[in-house]
């Protein structure tokens, strides 16, 4: 699915609903990505919310807010790869280059097949840990930060 397409439509190929068999149970799609047990996996999601907040002294020296509108949505989704047990470095690799594109991602959770919207890339950061004789850790946390763009491509 690239960025272009709706979010919505029509079932994504791997099985009829979109989201795999029980073994290889697809939790999360962003884009083209799917978040799996056999890819990477998040461990958990941070959704933050903002508004945004004006202040102006009034005569009387008091510094009232007044809101400005809705600040920015971002959600956060560490998780880690274990290249002995789970997860891959192709993943990393395929998020990474996601990263590297500045175009919004469709992102739909499995539980409900909801279509969260679109969202774009703004962090994707990586620690390796245990390092091999290849240089490359094999332990990858990787926390990966989005901030939501819409409910559909402007």
């Amino acid at each position: 699915m690239s960025a272009s397409d709706s979010p919505a439509g029509g079932s994504p190929a791997g099985s009829s609903s979109g989201f795999g068999d029980s073994l290889n149970l697809v939790y999360m799609k962003l884009g083209d990505f799917d978040f799996t047990l056999d890819s990477a996996m998040y461990q958990r999601i941070e959704e933050q919310i903002s508004a945004v907040w004006t202040s102006h002294q009034s005569l009387d020296g008091a510094l009232p807010h007044h809101s400005s509108g809705p600040g920015k949505r971002r959600m956060t989704l560490p998780g880690s790869v274990h290249r002995d047990q789970f997860g891959t470095l192709d993943a990393l690799d395929q998020l990474r280059e996601m990263a590297t594109r500045p175009e919004p991602w469709p992102l739909i959770s499995s539980g409900a097949v909801q279509n969260l919207g679109y969202w774009v890339i703004v962090a994707l950061s990586l620690k390796h840990e245990q390092i091999d004789m290849d240089g490359l850790g094999r332990h990858i946390q990787f926390s990966l930060v989005l901030e939501y763009y819409g409910d559909r491509l402007a």
